[in-house]
């Protein structure tokens, strides 16, 4: 349409505030004339031409439709107009399986918190579920009951694998060790895979409300709602919202204790975190009722703190629309016999009284059968057997000035945990849902004497994704001409670095104590190598001390090769029965000193040794120092151009850590 000419067409209201919210947006130095119009500088109309809002709309083709506001666009359930779907595995969540992986296979071996489960998997796996009388626990005790339940969902899982051969049943040293790493690597896709789920329920709905025309609760396009913070420009409406899962498997990759965990059979991590986070990610969804119930019911059945962040599910929203959103009035609330508030709270309830029945029945029928007696075991290990641990002693404010720092280095995440709040727009209330949850469930298990990180390892998917969308938001909002806005994106940069650093010392370290699990291998292998055939269909007794069997020892990592070796691994604890069965052990594996040797009644031959990390050494670094003659990094720099070679390098981190002899295996001398 040619300029200045009319066709006659009268812009309605609605038209004309969308082109003036466009001309605000595209043209800068607003002025007014003394008739109160708008007059613009610098831009593409010419200097102090007053705008006509008729003249511009025609000039923009009028024959745009404006979509209606009572119309919403419509997204699929599943599917976001970016592609993002609560089962989308991002190239980064893949990374996070392989390193979780990595973690299992430098560390194969398991602690006595694990132990249960892993031994109860074995005993399904070979035996059934009708010969009970030869599982394990009915012969040794483990110091900690648990429900059957959890290894019975991963044995089943594991069958199609065994029978497909994808997991051997057997490896070149005739044990079961390869069932013990397929085992540990199904808990860890589960846990790994469930933290992906939770993530993407956030992301979809950060990204359907921004997304969403209007979303941001008022009238003007572009300005930000009751709840909302701060306003959104057009170009941080997609951004922001596409990097959030990314940046949670960035700070995930280097957090230690999920990573290196999340593969063990601990009761925290074995289907009881899984669970979880498919939990909280409904919540984020919307489906705060069967968040509930899936929580209180996991909680009788995997792991009693699910119970726990229930409650603190329940009572994160009521401070959420209490004091923040101002949903509800809590004298209102409480004093009204009838209102919808309070039948909503109450169907909530309800689902949670729900979940916590058919959870307790379902363990009482299960649990009882395996143990022999009526029990609900997770019921029963939360009140009596965690009271007691070596933490007991622990200040009431542990988990927020220890264990909650300890999960974070550098606390990177727990600072952008605030930016991720500011920047939640009509997300607010899902968010703060969600850091109330985990503050409230941290203070209900502050409560415990007994504390340990696994207890609360639950929140920190929580932490990770409102810290994840502080830093995607943080990163488009800064500005950048700033000479400090330039300090921001680098330390943020830097953080996983940093924290992926740590996570593999702490991992190297952490593979150093399972001195019982390398002990029988060594064993093994000493067993299997013997050229001279004398162990071959022999009746050969070997016993292990308490600690041998709750620092790796497992059922898995036994030989089993019936037809050609007869080895009973015996782990009596009593001191009489060990003194009465003296005479039948071939073997011995455990704390059994060289100065016993001394005695004529310990006629046993010393074969291998296994050892714990125990420390730092400090004068090792002299040591290297007065040897290779350096004084500073220059020196050592120069040494290594001068003679090409690593030999410095390699002497300074060769005994720099400290290890200590703790389990022994002995041979009867002939």
């Amino acid at each position: 349409m040619a300029k200045g000419k009319s066709s006659g067409f009268e812009p309605s209201a609605e038209q004309k505030e969308l082109v003036q919210e466009l001309v605000d947006l595209t043209l800068k130095d607003r002025e007014f004339n003394e008739d109160g119009e708008l007059v613009y500088k610098d831009s593409k109309y010419k200097n102090q031409k007053e705008i006509n809002i008729e003249e511009v709309i025609e000039e923009l083709d009028t024959d745009a439709k404006v979509t209606p506001k009572s119309e919403e666009t419509v997204f699929d359930d599943d599917l976001d107009s970016e592609g993002i779907s609560w089962y989308t595995i991002t190239p980064t969540s893949y990374l996070l399986i392989l390193f979780a992986f990595l973690h299992m296979f430098y560390s194969p071996y398991t602690k006595v918190e694990e132990l249960f489960n892993m031994q109860a998997i074995h005993d399904i796996l070979k035996y059934g579920i009708f010969d009970i009388y030869k599982y394990d626990h009915t012969k040794y005790s483990y110091g900690l009951s648990g429900s059957f339940i959890p290894p019975l969902i991963i044995a089943t899982l594991m069958k199609p694998f065994i029978y497909l051969g994808i997991i051997e049943t057997t490896t070149g040293s005739l044990t079961q060790m390869s069932l013990q790493f397929g085992a540990r690597g199904i808990i860890a896709v589960m846990n790994i895979l469930s933290i992906v789920f939770f993530k993407n329920c956030v992301q979809m709905k950060l990204l359907k409300q921004l997304l969403n025309p209007g979303s941001f609760g008022s009238k003007k396009k572009g300005t930000a709602s009751k709840n909302s913070i701060y306003s959104v420009d057009e170009e941080s409406i997609v951004a922001p919202s596409s990097s959030l899962s990314y940046w949670v498997d960035v700070f995930l990759l280097g957090q230690f204790h999920l990573m290196y965990y999340c593969s063990r059979s601990l009761p925290n991590f074995i289907i009881a975190f899984a669970l979880s986070n498919v939990a909280l990610g409904l919540m984020a969804m919307g489906k705060f009722n069967t968040s509930v119930f899936l929580l209180s019911f996991g909680g009788m059945v995997f792991n009693f703190e699910l119970f726990l962040l229930a409650i603190a599910l329940v009572l994160g929203q009521i401070i959420t629309e209490s004091h923040f959103t101002n949903e509800i009035d809590l004298t209102h609330f409480l004093t009204t016999e009838k209102n919808d508030s309070k039948d909503r709270y109450i169907k909530i309830c309800k689902q949670l009284l729900w979940g916590v029945a058919l959870g307790a029945s379902l363990s009482f029928v299960i649990d009882s059968y395996f143990w022999g007696h009526s029990t609900i075991p997770e019921v029963e290990t939360f009140f009596i057997n965690r009271n007691i641990g070596m933490n007991a002693g622990e200040p009431v404010h542990a988990y927020f000035t220890k264990y909650l720092l300890i999960f974070f280095l550098p606390p990177t995440i727990l600072a952008l945990n605030y930016y991720g709040l500011q920047y939640s727009y009509d997300n607010f209330k899902m968010f703060f849902v969600l850091e109330a949850t985990a503050l409230v469930y941290m203070c209900i298990m502050s409560l415990k004497p007994h504390k340990e990180w696994r207890f609360i390892a639950y929140i920190v998917p929580i932490m990770l994704v409102i810290g994840a969308n502080g830093c995607s938001f943080t990163l488009i909002n800064i500005n950048y001409k700033d000479p400090f806005g330039i300090i921001i994106p680098i330390l943020i940069s830097v953080s996983p670095i940093i924290s992926l650093f740590i996570s593999i010392v702490f991992s190297y370290l952490g593979s150093k104590n399972y001195p019982g699990g390398v002990a029988l291998a060594k064993f093994n292998e000493h067993i299997l190598n013997d050229e001279t055939n004398k162990y071959v269909n022999a009746n050969i007794t070997v016993h292990m001390d308490p600690l041998t069997c709750v620092t790796g020892a497992t059922l898995f990592g036994e030989i089993d090769q019936p037809s050609k070796y007869t080895i009973t691994y015996d782990k009596t604890q009593d001191p009489q029965e060990i003194v009465k069965n003296w005479g039948s052990y071939d073997f011995l594996i455990g704390q059994y000193y060289e100065d016993l040797n001394e005695l004529s009644e310990f006629n046993y031959t010393l074969i291998g040794k296994a050892s714990v990390y125990s420390g730092i050494n400090g004068y090792h670094f002299e040591t290297i120092r007065d040897k290779y003659k350096f004084d500073n990094l220059y020196d050592i720099v120069r040494y290594m151009i001068e003679h090409r070679s690593i030999d410095l390098v390699h002497d300074l981190f060769d005994g720099i850590i400290k290890y200590e002899d703790v389990v022994f295996i002995w041979e009867r001398d002939d």
